[in-house]
């Protein structure tokens, strides 16, 4: 059973990656995107328990993100 759903955006590709592993090995569902951009379509898309986002990412930062 999964224990919810996470979003993961960071431009970070590997270190996104790694953290969707890391979540889903602890039984979450995971899901990682790499801007601001790709992380409003995904909310757009399903709903999400959890967003961890970067602040510091180019085109769309972390703030304007949210604020969106």
């Amino acid at each position: 059973m999964k224990k919810g759903k996470i979003l993961i955006v960071d431009d970070n590709v590997d270190f996104c990656e790694t953290c969707v592993g890391i979540f889903e090995l602890q039984g979450y569902e995971a899901k990682g995107v790499h801007d601001g951009f790709n992380a409003l379509e995904a909310v757009k898309e399903e709903s999400f328990d959890l967003i961890l986002m970067d602040i510091k990412m180019p085109a769309m930062d972390g703030v304007e993100t949210f604020r969106v």
